[in-house]
């Protein structure tokens, strides 16, 4: 009978799987989004968030928090359609639909159990931009200081297309994620250039990335005040310097 039905991990995966088929319909309406139209969009997701909370930027009590996991949980197709063209645009990668639903476990509070090289880092990337919009900080807890600066710069082109910002809180030190060239940035999304090449849009993985946008797109670590880092849309960071230890 298991071998009919699966395993109870099956038939959740199954399950969460069926919430993210309108991910494919709103990711093609992305695809016609010029560059410039990524930080409109992410700006009407916070919009919708703070309607949810009457406008309120207080941490809101359990009444308001369930209608704000509700609002999330409607926005999440549409956030994950957009974070994945904008992985794709910036850093050449699309998240695959396992990785899509890797990010949905993560955002239900839930464990993820995946395998090195299985893409956790582009996976968190999801969760975090949907989380990000309630401007109440979204953590990413890593476990030394090297991988939260790495990831950070890693998924940054992805955030910074997206207009959220982001934090990266050290030992003693502290940064946020900024073009490595604003103007050539710039310039990359006011032609909107993209690293997957035009002619191989539709393909599941592109045999070849545009190298110079790649670099147009990359982004670099700037000195700030732990508040700063703090304060930011998403923060990377580790345990310590969380105060989980």
């Amino acid at each position: 009978m298991k071998k009919i039905i699966g395993s109870q991990n099956d038939r959740e995966i199954r399950r969460l799987a069926g919430l993210l088929d309108p991910v494919a319909e709103h990711e093609n309406d992305y695809r016609e989004l010029s560059n410039r139209d990524f930080q409109a969009k992410t700006q009407s997701f916070q919009e919708r968030v703070r309607s949810t909370l009457n406008g309120s930027g207080e941490s809101p009590d359990e009444a308001a928090f369930k209608r704000l996991e509700d609002e999330l949980l409607k926005i999440m197709p549409e956030a994950f359609a957009l974070a994945r063209e904008a992985a794709r645009r910036t850093l050449g990668m699309r998240p695959f639909d396992v990785q899509l639903i890797g990010g949905l476990v993560l955002h239900m509070g839930r464990i993820a159990e995946m395998k090195t090289g299985e893409g956790k880092t582009l996976v968190a990337s999801l969760p975090l931009y949907l989380n990000g919009l309630t401007g109440f900080g979204a953590h990413l807890v890593t476990v030394n200081d090297y991988l939260a600066r790495r990831d950070a710069m890693w998924m940054g082109p992805i955030y910074k297309l997206l207009g959220i910002d982001v934090g990266v809180i050290n030992h003693e030190i502290s940064y946020l994620i900024e073009w490595e060239d604003p103007a050539r940035a710039e310039k990359a999304i006011e032609k909107n250039q993209s690293v997957w090449p035009d002619e191989y849009r539709d393909m599941e993985l592109p045999p070849e990335r545009n190298l110079d946008v790649l670099a147009a797109f990359k982004t670099k670590l700037v000195e700030c005040t732990r508040k700063e880092a703090y304060k930011a849309h998403v923060t990377y960071g580790t345990n310590n310097e969380f105060g989980f230890d």
